[in-house]
């Protein structure tokens, strides 16, 4: 097989993976409201990562602050896109989110 199928195969299996997150958020929003559901999300991410970062040494003191100030900024995204998803359908957030993804480089 070439790698440019592979490559294609690939990239569909990830579309595939990002757009069904928005139902499965959906369903848990039906159980858990999204600052918990969010805190949850982040401190487990954020764990994880500072392991790895730990481990391979890779963690300095100067990039800190950058890195909660950026951390803080994706959090508030998550925050705004996880409320929006209450009131429509996860297709309709889907689509929202992607024509954002692509509007960015224009901004």
């Amino acid at each position: 097989m070439k790698k440019h199928w592979i490559a294609i195969v690939i990239l569909f299996l990830v579309a595939t993976a990002w757009g069904a997150t928005f139902t499965l958020i959906k369903s848990i929003l039906a159980q858990i409201a999204p600052e918990p559901f969010i805190f949850w999300r982040f401190t487990i991410a954020g764990i994880v990562l500072m392991i790895g970062a730990v481990a391979t040494r890779r963690l300095r003191r100067e990039s800190l602050w950058p890195g909660a100030l950026l951390g803080f900024l994706v959090f508030a995204g998550y925050w705004a896109q996880t409320h929006g998803l209450l009131p429509i359908s996860p297709s309709r957030s889907a689509l929202l989110t992607g024509v954002y993804v692509v509007m960015v480089p224009f901004v």
